[in-house]
């Protein structure tokens, strides 16, 4: 109970704020994460939060729909399509208000029934999230 009013504040005005807050219309098979503070600074970030909907196409498709819908206010962004769909996309939004910290929308499909949604804030750009593998500490 407790992780939800997080969720909803941090997403508060996009479109994903409602699928992450009430995923469980969408699938029973979900794992959510929430992170801060140290666990994420290191990253440049300074909240994480994801969302995996297992065995549910309706789930894949309200993600995959919120993500474009928030995609559509980038600053920056980078997309995967396949067969005119989009797989992936990787969005920075601007700011609430200027010298707050940039905001970041990920999605991905892992297969048909199964997706997962990411919603980060923080002081860094979406080159440097995306390359975090390329450049592990």
């Amino acid at each position: 109970m407790g992780l939800l009013p997080i969720v909803a504040s941090a997403q508060k005005g996009l479109a994903i704020e409602r699928v992450m807050k009430n995923i469980s219309e969408y699938s029973s098979h979900n794992d959510q994460v929430h992170m801060e503070g140290n666990s994420v600074s290191a990253y440049g970030l300074s909240l994480f939060e994801s969302l995996v909907a297992h065995q549910s196409a309706k789930a894949v498709d309200a993600m995959r729909e919120a993500a474009l819908a928030d995609g559509q206010q980038a600053v920056d962004y980078k997309t995967i399509v396949r067969d005119g769909v989009t797989i992936a996309g990787y969005y920075q939004l601007p700011p609430i208000e200027d010298g707050e910290p940039n905001r970041f929308v990920f999605f991905r499909v892992m297969d048909s029934n199964s997706a997962m949604l990411i919603y980060m804030e923080g002081e860094t750009t979406l080159d440097k999230i995306v390359n975090i593998k390329l450049n592990k500490k």
